[in-house]
C-alpha cells in the first residue's frame, strides 16, 4: 500500500485538486440557482456582465 502511494502521490494530488475544483463549481452553480442568480444561461439572466458581449458577437455574425 505504501509503495502505491509513494509511486502515485502526484497523480493523487492532481486528481484531488481537480475533484475539488469540480465540487466547488457545482456548489456555486447550485447556490446561484437557488438564489435566482445567473447560473450559466445568460439568455435568462440580465445580471451577467458577459452576456451582452456574447450576444453582440452573435448578432454581428
Amino acid at each position: 500500500m505504501l509503495d502505491f502511494l509513494a509511486n502515485n502521490w502526484i497523480n493523487l494530488v492532481i486528481g484531488g485538486a481537480l475533484l475539488a475544483a469540480v465540487v466547488i463549481a457545482v456548489v456555486k452553480i447550485v447556490k446561484n440557482k437557488r438564489t435566482g442568480n445567473c447560473y450559466g444561461d445568460c439568455s435568462k439572466c440580465g445580471g451577467c456582465s458577459g452576456g451582452s458581449y456574447f450576444h453582440a458577437i452573435k448578432k454581428d455574425k
